[in-house]
């Protein structure tokens, strides 16, 4: 299904870069498929670090999103909680919880602000990222939905 199709569907897809953009820091990157028609949020997500050793969290995500508006202006906002890829997988109905994320963004879904937390399985503790820009990754090159999920769990 082309993005031409999902888009008269009521679905549309959008990536983001939630990260600072420092060397060494941490990112969140997803890869987000939006209904239009109940406002829910399916996807998957990346959680890394280029340290040693690495931090690579692998998270599919499900929420929803809503419209904030204030007397000046409007806002999205996008609600995710995030499962562990492959524990879901191997031990189901046993579901891993591994990102918990909260996205503000713009009202032409194009950037924003993000708080976000993982669990970090070097540590097996949560970490928390706060005031975290977004913004609106670009992967015209890839045509389809399927492409676009496997560019951000590569």
């Amino acid at each position: 299904m082309s993005t031409s199709e999902f888009n008269n569907a009521g679905v549309f897809v959008a990536n983001y870069r939630i990260s600072h953009q420092l060397a060494g820091g941490v990112s969140l990157d997803v890869s987000l498929l939006f209904s239009t028609q109940d406002k829910k949020v399916v996807g998957r997500g990346a959680v890394t670090q280029a340290t040693n050793p690495p931090l690579d969290v692998k998270t599919e995500l499900v929420g929803e999103y809503h419209y904030q508006c204030t007397n000046n202006s409007c806002f999205v906002m996008v609600n995710l909680q995030g499962v562990d890829a492959i524990r879901a997988r191997i031990l189901p109905p046993i579901s891993v919880e591994n990102v918990d994320a909260h996205i503000l963004l713009n009202d032409d879904f194009k950037s924003g602000v993000a708080n976000f937390k993982y669990l970090d399985p070097r540590t097996n503790e949560w970490v928390e990222e706060n005031q975290v820009p977004v913004t609106l990754a670009d992967y015209t090159e890839i045509s389809d939905v399927t492409k676009l999920a496997e560019e951000v769990s590569a």
